[in-house]
């Protein structure tokens, strides 16, 4: 088992995207992605975790080990870590993600994966078979007979980033814009009210987008995680970036980055990512010294073009996204 534990993370950093393996030593990508792939190699032998998920995500019938995740046989010897997930934790919604293959995929390679997850799983009736594809494999979802597209993953060198933020970023001289941090939870009903109406006049948001709740917002706040968008005095939005490690990188992690409907098309977006990412490069809040590997990154939805155009606007890369292929299982 331990062999083929870290044939898996040794195959997981071996296909990860150019742009981490530039920024990251072969031995830093290793154990990066080992921190990635940690919970899901605890849950293969795991009772515990497998009994907590089952009481969190309780289905009559289902045994507490069926929780647990497991190591599917593809072709020709290729193997894939699977695990049984819920979205939004909506037992309605099952689904199986695949976090790392012994080979890259291919088109044939995931078509023998759902058929095989969709038997393995079958007691939960999965709906979809999730599967990470870096953006330099040529796998759509006209490939097969029903997928789609989830989040993608947009990142960048955070040393990159400010580089580019310094040629590009426009001071207004009378100050009309300003990023501050907050540490006060004052601004949050104009944040739900501002959500609310993005809604209202973008209801396909819905899938793309979630609000923050208050409990999530406190600690971020408290962090000093929070800036907030002034435009001649006025709140225009809300940016929150924390530390990550996850999704093989280490940097800061972007939460949540709102524009209030009323300020869109202005070019704030991409100013306020320049702004928070100058904070962020050069040391404000906290100690000056930081790794050269930091990354900035985040997830979105891939329907969420201006988004995604606005990230790529201050140098992020889309380095890969989330395909959803259906099972047909009803």
């Amino acid at each position: 088992m331990t062999k083929i534990i870290e044939s898996l993370i040794q195959a997981k950093a071996d296909q990860a995207p150019s742009l981490l393996k530039r920024i990251y030593t072969k031995t830093d990508l290793y154990k990066q992605c080992a921190h990635e792939l940690q919970e899901d190699i605890e849950r293969l032998e795991s009772d515990r975790l497998a009994l907590l998920f089952a009481q969190y995500a309780s289905i009559t019938g289902r045994h507490p080990s069926e929780y647990k995740t497991r190591l599917i046989n593809c072709d020709n010897g290729n193997i894939a870590l699977c695990g049984i997930r819920f979205r939004g934790m909506d037992i309605s919604q099952p689904f199986v993600t695949v976090t790392a293959t012994l080979k890259p995929l291919s088109i044939t390679s995931m078509n023998v994966l759902v058929d095989n997850i969709s038997k393995s799983f079958e007691g939960f009736k999965p709906q979809y078979i999730q599967f990470y594809v870096p953006s330099y494999l040529d796998i759509e979802p006209a490939n097969f007979s029903s997928a789609h597209w989830d989040n993608r993953i947009l990142a960048n060198s955070l040393d990159v980033l400010n580089e580019n933020a310094e040629q590009d970023m426009a001071y207004c001289a009378d100050k009309k814009y300003e990023l501050l941090s907050t540490n006060s939870l004052k601004f949050y009903n104009q944040y739900v009210m501002a959500y609310n109406k993005l809604l209202d006049e973008f209801p396909q948001h819905a899938l793309m987008m979630e609000l923050k709740p208050i409990e999530d917002m406190r600690i971020w706040v408290d962090q000093g995680f929070v800036h907030l968008l002034y435009v001649n005095d006025k709140l225009a939005g809300v940016i929150i970036v924390e530390p990550d490690n996850s999704l093989g990188m280490t940097g800061f992690y972007i939460i949540e980055n709102i524009i209030f409907s009323e300020y869109r098309g202005q070019g704030l977006g991409k100013w306020m990512q320049q702004t928070m990412i100058y904070h962020l490069a050069n040391g404000q809040g906290r100690q000056l010294e930081r790794p050269k590997t930091d990354m900035l990154f985040g997830t979105i939805h891939f329907d969420n073009t201006s988004a995604i155009q606005c990230a790529k606007s201050v140098g992020r890369y889309d380095i890969g996204g989330y395909l959803w292929v259906a099972t047909g299982i009803k």
